[in-house]
C-alpha cells in the first residue's frame, strides 16, 4: 500500500513539475516559425521558368531578355573574328584600329583604319590600302602587323600597302584565341551589371513595400538561376569557337 502510494505521490509531482517547466507559448512559437523558415531559406529555385502570375514576371523576363541579346552580340562578333582566311577576312580590317603615335599610351584615340585609309578589293586575295597621309603608313603598318588576323601586309610604294590573307599559324590562334577570351569577359561582366540592376530594383520593392517579402526572396532565387545560366551559356558559346580556332 505505502508503495502504491508513493508511486502515486511521485507520479503527481512529475505531471505537475512538466507542467511547471513547460515553455512559454511565445518561446515555442518563435522556434517553431524560426524552424520553418530555415527549411524555406534551404530549399533552392531547381527552374529558370517564371510564371507570369508572378509579380516579378517583367523584372525577371526583361532581366532574361536583356542577357539573351548579350549572347547575340556576343556570338556575332566571333562569327566575324573567328572567320578563315578565304571567308571575308578582309571585311575586318575596316574595324582595325590605327593608332597615330609612337605607342599606344602616347598616342591619340584609336582611329578606325577606314578612317585613315582607302581600303580596294583588287582580287578574291588581295587588297590595296592607300593611308590618306604619308606620315599616316608606319601607323597602320604597325598595325596590320600587330593585329590577330591572318594576314601580310607589304608595302609596295611610297603611298600603297597590299594585304594578303596568310595560312594560319599556331602563333596568330592563340592571339586570336586570348582576344576571343577578352570579349567573352567583356560578356560576363556585362551581364553581372544587368543581374546588379535587377537586384538593386529588388531591394527597393523590398523597402519600399511594393513586393512582399516571399516575392523578393522568390525573386532573388529566380535571378541568380537566371544569371548563372546566361554565364553558362556565354561559356559555352566561347568553347564552341575556341574549339574551331584552336583546331582547324
Amino acid at each position: 500500500m505505502n508503495n502504491l502510494t508513493t508511486f502515486s505521490r511521485a507520479s503527481q509531482w512529475q505531471k505537475l513539475s512538466s507542467t511547471f517547466w513547460k515553455q512559454p507559448t511565445c518561446v515555442r512559437n518563435f522556434h517553431v516559425n524560426d524552424r520553418l523558415w530555415k527549411e524555406k531559406k534551404s530549399k533552392k529555385v531547381s527552374s529558370d521558368k517564371i510564371k507570369d502570375s508572378e509579380v516579378y514576371s517583367d523584372v525577371l523576363k526583361k532581366m532574361e531578355s536583356e542577357m539573351s541579346q548579350v549572347h547575340k552580340k556576343l556570338e556575332a562578333g566571333f562569327k566575324e573574328l573567328a572567320l578563315s582566311p578565304n571567308q571575308g577576312v578582309f571585311n575586318q580590317l575596316e574595324k582595325l584600329s590605327v593608332y597615330i603615335g609612337s605607342s599606344k599610351k602616347n598616342s591619340n584615340e584609336g582611329q578606325l583604319l577606314r578612317e585613315v585609309a582607302s581600303l580596294t578589293k583588287k582580287s578574291a586575295q588581295q587588297l590595296i590600302i592607300h593611308p590618306y597621309e604619308e606620315s599616316y603608313m608606319k601607323h597602320v603598318l604597325k598595325s596590320l602587323d600587330e593585329s590577330s588576323l591572318p594576314i601580310k601586309a607589304s608595302k609596295t610604294d611610297s603611298s600603297t600597302i597590299m594585304v594578303v590573307p596568310q595560312k594560319t599559324t599556331q602563333e596568330s590562334r592563340q592571339r586570336l584565341a586570348k582576344e576571343l577570351e577578352n570579349h567573352a569577359k567583356k560578356s560576363k561582366d556585362t551581364v553581372s551589371v544587368i543581374r546588379n540592376d535587377v537586384k538593386k530594383a529588388i531591394a527597393k520593392y523590398k523597402k519600399d513595400r511594393t513586393w512582399t517579402t516571399d516575392d523578393c526572396y522568390n525573386a532573388e532565387n529566380h535571378m541568380q538561376v537566371i544569371y548563372k545560366k546566361s554565364v553558362s551559356t556565354l561559356d559555352t558559346i566561347l568553347s564552341n569557337v575556341l574549339k574551331k580556332v584552336l583546331n582547324p
